[in-house]
């Protein structure tokens, strides 16, 4: 996560990120993970990242020339031959947005306020 931190503080698209560390993404198996998460666009799980002091920074790099790849792409779409080679083979889940929500209509009953 230092490496992560490091890394983004000189990147260009830094203020478009945020960089939130969780607790668990249930990737036991498959840990070192990271998910990209943006409103209106897939979500994507990796995981199996290498992070051992070799190529961790080689892993924090890569994962932000992919993050510039799905920030680029209005639905979030990373396919499989513009992905960095690193992540090609390390999808754990690609998630359809949500949809639109619908919006909210409150309106006060006037009956039981009327005076």
């Amino acid at each position: 996560m230092t490496q992560m931190r490091n890394t983004i503080q000189d990147w260009d698209l830094a203020p478009e990120f945020s960089l939130q560390p969780v607790q668990c993404l249930s990737t036991c198996s498959h840990a070192c993970a990271i998910a990209f998460i943006a409103p209106d666009k897939l979500t994507y799980l990796f995981g199996d990242l290498p992070i051992d002091n070799t190529q961790i920074a080689n892993t924090a790099s890569t994962v932000l020339e992919c993050a510039a790849q799905y920030h680029a792409h209005p639905d979030g779409l990373l396919s499989y031959k513009e992905r960095p080679e690193l992540l090609k083979n390390k999808v754990i889940a690609r998630i359809p947005s949500l949809p639109p929500l619908p919006t909210l209509l409150t309106i006060e009953n006037l009956e039981t306020n009327a005076t």
